[in-house]
């Protein structure tokens, strides 16, 4: 091992360069490896409903899981049967409901209905649920009133797009 002259640096710029960039991966890798972790727990269960709609339906594969929480907690889960016939699967805790993907209102038509309807409005989110005992559609927009933005939760019915409530979000003020 060489010997430091007096007067030399032990910590030398590339050292530091070296220590800060070790520091920031470990800093990234800590974060993400959180992340993963406080994700995991919504993965499982959605792997779990995606499992028991593959079961119970038939399915040969499933397209997207949106997980919706009103009075209980259901994973909605579209996807193909073997038949080649696309359905929704409801999956609650205690039950699954198959519904043909053509029996449901199409969610574009949904949208264009609610922006007839609003036209001021701006849809943020539309997605399959389940509440008040029904499978519905809900529609997340928001609009504009008195220069305030404010946000609305429209339930419509899933097979005939009927509006069934919405509600009106408070809205945020500053200071």
């Amino acid at each position: 091992m060489r010997r430091r002259e007096a007067g030399e640096r032990f910590m030398t710029p590339g050292r530091w360069a070296v220590i800060v960039l070790l520091s920031l991966g470990l800093v990234l890798a800590l974060v993400l490896l959180y992340f993963q972790w406080a994700r995991s727990d919504y993965a499982r269960e959605e792997r779990e409903a995606v499992r028991r709609a593959t079961a119970e339906a038939g399915l040969r594969r499933a397209e997207s899981a949106v997980k919706f929480v009103w009075d209980e907690v259901v994973w909605v889960v579209r996807g193909e049967r073997v038949d080649g016939s696309d359905v929704y699967v409801w999956v609650f805790p205690d039950r699954v409901e198959i519904t043909n993907a053509g029996e449901a209102y199409d969610a574009e038509t949904l949208r264009t209905d609610v922006l007839k309807a609003n036209p001021d409005a701006s849809i943020n989110r539309i997605r399959p649920g389940y509440a008040d005992g029904r499978r519905i559609w809900e529609v997340w927009y928001s609009r504009h009133e008195n220069g305030v933005e404010r946000h609305f939760y429209g339930f419509y019915g899933f097979e005939d797009g009927r509006p069934i409530e919405t509600y009106r979000l408070p809205a945020k003020t500053s200071g």
